[in-house]
């Protein structure tokens, strides 16, 4: 009985965009940037293994780190949560479907009035 070899099909779950916005709420606390500071980040979105990998960013004061990040996504929303190691702050990036807005959100050791970027994503 002869075998008959099928081509695997793969869609891929690996997609690469790049996002810019400025900083546009908070004292600064935070970061100690100021109002409209701008930021340029690239990531990786892996699907299949639920995670966000920044691949570069212009300001490495706020660099999320090079390792894989876990993620939530609810609906058309990328959320995730993390104490950042590299900048010892808690930090919070969310990705927003269809609009593809983002924002990025670094909160001080109090917790309260947090540095936020808010900008759009595009396509690599």
């Amino acid at each position: 009985m002869p075998l008959i070899a099928l081509e695997e099909h793969k869609v891929s779950n690996i997609f690469y965009f790049e996002c810019r916005g400025k900083r546009t709420q908070g004292s600064g606390t935070a970061t100690g940037f100021p109002m409209n500071h701008p930021v340029h980040v690239q990531y990786k979105l892996d699907l299949g293994a639920s995670t966000l990998t920044e691949v570069d960013i212009d300001t490495d004061k706020l660099s999320a780190g090079k390792e894989p990040i876990d993620i939530k996504i609810y609906g058309k929303t990328l959320t995730t949560k993390f104490h950042n190691k590299k900048i010892k702050k808690d930090y919070e990036i969310q990705i927003r479907g269809d609009d593809r807005l983002f924002s990025i959100t670094i909160f001080p050791s109090s917790g309260f009035n947090p540095d936020a970027w808010y900008g759009r994503c595009t396509n690599s």
